[in-house]
């Protein structure tokens, strides 16, 4: 268990423009960077009929998620998932623990 934070900044644009969302909290995933960019579906195909709620939704599934994808943006947690899972989970608990 832990709390991440995250940065929601909606552009005037909102709904046609897509909200840049980070996470402030260090996470250890394959689909974050060190910089909190997410690497999901929803905001590289962003379209004007998603809600904050599907953004939500997301960062929730990306948070009880480990599934192995082809678009990643951390190599290290990539490599790590997909050569030792378990070692992959205890790694992303340590940064729980740690930062969350």
């Amino acid at each position: 268990d832990g709390t991440f934070t995250v940065a929601l900044t909606i552009p005037r644009g909102y709904p046609q423009t897509r909200p840049s969302v980070l996470f402030e909290t260090k996470v250890f995933h394959p689909n974050v960077r060190d910089d909190g960019s997410i690497c999901h579906d929803l905001f590289s195909e962003w379209r004007q009929t998603n809600t904050l709620l599907d953004i939500a939704s997301a960062l929730w599934n990306l948070l009880v998620s480990y599934e192995s994808t082809e678009s990643h943006y951390n190599e290290e947690a990539k490599a790590l998932l997909d050569s030792n899972a378990d070692a992959f989970r205890e790694q992303a608990a340590d940064w729980v623990e740690k930062y969350a």
